[in-house]
């Protein structure tokens, strides 16, 4: 059985919108000095194959050679690539990667804009945005049956595979599940 869902750039601009502002500290909640925030989105558009792009605006505030540094960025590119990974225990999950791709920091020069991002996406991962979805562990289920249906235990559902597709104009999210019928014995 296949099951696919469709996420418009429409939507996806909606849906951006309603997530911002928001602040993704860098070293986890527990180091509230370094973080970046992203206002509300300039712009988002698909480019196949890769991802949305979102151009927008914020602040960061972070360490450098022990001083803080707090600032404001007049532009920012985000790219959001959603993939496929695997996920602990065996399974598949949907991951955000996000990353970015450039930024103008007022009053910063370009050699410490380039340290500052480098940093950001090394710190900002999928996994510690929480931006990932474990299909399988979601989807991959068991349903008892009454004890009514003599000949039959349960029912059961499993993830045999996903696959994301980016295009101009859409992000598809396709899941590949199979039906189990488990009989009494």
């Amino acid at each position: 059985m296949i099951n696919e869902t469709v996420i418009t750039q429409e939507e996806l601009r909606v849906w951006l919108r309603e997530l911002t502002p928001l602040r993704i500290h860098i070293n986890g909640p527990e180091d509230p000095e370094r973080w970046i925030e992203l206002d509300e989105p300039e712009d988002v558009h698909l480019e196949a194959g890769a991802g949305a792009v979102v151009r927008t605006s914020g602040r960061f505030r972070y360490e450098w050679k022990g001083l803080p540094v707090k600032g404001e960025i007049r532009q920012v590119t985000v790219r959001l690539s959603p993939t496929i990974v695997e996920s602990d225990p065996a399974g598949k999950a949907l991951a955000f990667q996000l990353d970015i791709e450039g930024g103008d920091l007022v009053n910063v020069p370009d050699k410490i804009d380039e340290g500052i991002v480098a940093i950001i996406n090394k710190a900002i991962t999928a996994h510690s945005t929480g931006l990932v979805w474990n299909f399988t562990e979601t989807l991959d289920s068991r349903f008892d049956l009454g004890p009514n249906l003599q000949q039959l235990e349960a029912l059961g559902t499993r993830v045999e595979d996903g696959e994301v597709q980016v295009t101009d104009h859409e992000i598809r999210f396709r899941l590949t599940l199979r039906l189990d019928v488990l009989r009494a014995s």
